[in-house]
């Protein structure tokens, strides 16, 4: 955690407090948001409407808009003895009571290390790196880290700059902040320095759509398909968060979609699990989750094909 961000946090636990700290019990509190920042685990994210004193949507449509903020963490000292991996193999969850209880994700042969990750699994490797460096004072050089194109996944991929090759771009040596970026068709080479600024012009332009408002994250897919590799990171953010819409976003309910939009989230499901098992991510949270959304799709897509078909019999025996 960053000195400011440290003081700040003690600032705030200052005020809130009736008597000041002595010395020792402010170094105490530095100590502490030190190993709360590299250590803790997020175990809950709280809704805005609670920390407003405002009921709190119900129904599962609505859940999903709800704004969120800092999320609460706990600080659980065995598990925090993993290490950190860009596809770790195992994943935790927590129960009603807070404990966190740690499974494998995936087969982890006899002596080998149990991991787990400090960051997202669906980030590109600069953006892993610089979080991690950020937050957990490291940088991460694992195989996937090592690999321009992170094992298939091609998170990091950039569309080619020049305008009549279909390739795409990639870091030459991902672990070199400056390194050279190369088309893997026509050979074009761009600085480091240009292919940042390309990702964080395409990051600002995601930071502008609402999450919430689902004509404009169509919108944005649709237009910036020619601009983005459908790998890179910030469209797969963008998958995502249709997926998340289509079903339960108010006004986009399973029984307000359109056809069109079932099975563009049939096809995005099956685009993001193809993407984790190209990532090797095991049986981990989020796949669970994304097959349960395919489930979902696909059982409403069966459901109104047979009412269709039902109204198309009792047409054609009405008009026989």
């Amino acid at each position: 955690m960053p000195a400011m961000f440290i003081e700040s946090s003690i600032d705030l636990l200052k005020r809130h407090t009736e008597e000041g700290p002595t010395r020792d019990e402010e170094d105490f509190m530095r100590v502490a948001c030190c190993v709360m920042d590299a250590n803790a685990f997020e175990t809950a994210q709280i809704p805005k409407q609670v920390i407003n004193n405002k009921p709190t949507l119900s129904t599962e449509e609505e859940r999903p808009l709800n704004g969120l903020v800092p999320s609460l963490r706990g600080l659980y000292p065995l598990a925090a003895m993993m290490n950190h991996a860009c596809t770790p193999n195992t994943r935790h969850g927590y129960d009603e009571k807070q404990k966190m209880t740690v499974r494998a994700a995936s087969l982890i042969p006899a002596g080998s290390e149990i991991t787990s990750s400090y960051t997202s699994l669906l980030w590109g490797t600069s953006a892993r790196r610089h979080h991690l460096k950020i937050t957990k004072h490291f940088l991460c050089s694992c195989l996937r880290c090592r690999d321009p194109q992170e094992g298939g996944s091609r998170l990091a991929a950039l569309r080619c700059l020049t305008q009549s090759c279909e390739g795409c771009m990639f870091p030459e040596e991902p672990l070199e902040e400056n390194t050279q970026w190369q088309c893997e068709v026509c050979g074009l080479q761009v600085t480091g320095r240009q292919a940042s600024l390309t990702q964080a012009t395409l990051g600002r332009l995601l930071s502008i759509v609402d999450n919430r408002n689902v004509p404009q994250m169509e919108r944005f897919f649709s237009q910036h398909q020619n601009v983005m590799p459908s790998s890179n990171q910030i469209v797969i953010e963008v998958k995502c968060n249709l997926i998340r819409s289509y079903g339960h976003a108010q006004g986009y309910s399973w029984t307000d979609v359109t056809m069109q939009q079932l099975e563009l989230k049939e096809r995005l499901c099956r685009e993001l699990l193809e993407l984790l098992e190209t990532l090797g991510a095991g049986e981990c949270r989020m796949r669970g989750l994304v097959l349960y959304e395919l489930h979902c799709t696909l059982m409403e897509q069966r459901h109104r094909r047979r009412n269709d078909l039902m109204e198309s019999t009792v047409q054609v025996r009405q008009a026989s």
